[in-house]
């Protein structure tokens, strides 16, 4: 599940939810009532924590790459440093 969530957060989806969020509270702040009202702003309020939750998993899926191509970079060597003390036995 969490690599689905990952894939889709990218930058253009958590703006996108920001300013969805942003619209829903103008329209239920503009629409009357007070419960209208209180109705966009939890709407809004969530829709903001989901934007937040994709921004973490969006670093998250940014920190495996960067560790991945770590990883490429550090296996040749680690590689070499295994074959050298094999030959030192």
């Amino acid at each position: 599940m969490l690599e689905k969530l990952s894939g889709l957060a990218d930058p253009k989806a958590v703006v996108a939810l920001v300013l969805l969020g942003m619209v829903v509270l103008i329209f239920g702040a503009a629409s009357g009532g007070p419960a209208g009202q209180a109705l966009a702003a939890i709407l809004a309020v969530l829709l903001v924590v989901l934007a937040l939750m994709l921004i973490f998993f969006y670093w998250i899926k940014r920190m495996n790459e960067d560790i991945g191509a770590n990883r490429r970079e550090l296996d040749p060597e680690f590689e070499e440093a295994l074959e050298e003390y094999d030959d030192e036995e």
